[in-house]
């Protein structure tokens, strides 16, 4: 019994440190490029409205972010539900699970906040 849970454990924390490094890579891609794509607004030609650029790049964003927090979710996250309901781990782990989920929910405000603070 505490074989399987060690291994649930163990299997726990591999996902759980896959996501959290394809989430900090995912922020340092749409800040780079973002900032990329701010660096280049004086080389747009006069026939494309600033503003237009403006709102064709924030949609893109979104909608990045949404295919990889779907993407995300589809991967790792359905697997660590599973784990965590089939398991019944002590409450510290539960705290420090939780804790993870919400910092892989805030992190991407505080990439985006930084990408349009650099506009």
């Amino acid at each position: 019994m505490n074989s399987d849970k060690l291994g649930l454990k163990k299997e726990f924390l591999n996902l759980y440190l896959h996501a959290v490094l394809a989430h900090f890579t995912a922020i340092v891609v749409f800040i780079l490029g973002s900032k990329h794509i701010v660096n280049s607004y004086d080389k747009l030609p006069d026939f494309i409205p600033l503003i237009s650029s403006y709102y064709f790049n924030i949609i893109m964003l979104l909608m990045g972010v949404f295919f990889f927090f779907y993407m995300l979710f589809e991967v790792y996250l359905k697997r660590m539900i599973q784990i965590l309901n089939a398991a019944k781990f002590s409450a510290p782990f539960y705290i420090f699970s939780i804790f993870g989920f919400i910092g892989l929910g805030v992190f991407p405000f505080f990439g985006a906040f930084s990408s349009i603070s650099s506009l």
